[in-house]
């Protein structure tokens, strides 16, 4: 992970700052609902079209 490396986190502190601080919850909701509809807007275009 870049944070760990460059920054020097320990994989505890990484973890603490993404899911137990308000901003870093709230982000990785934003990110995890933002794959879910992207995924679901993939399946929709690729599913064939019947209409003439």
């Amino acid at each position: 992970m870049f944070s760990i490396s460059t920054f020097g986190f320990t994989l505890k502190k990484y973890f603490e700052y993404q899911f137990l601080n308000p901003i870093g919850l709230r982000t990785g909701i934003i990110s995890f609902m933002g794959i879910i509809v992207s995924f679901i807007a993939l399946r929709m275009i690729r599913k064939p079209k019947y209409d003439i």
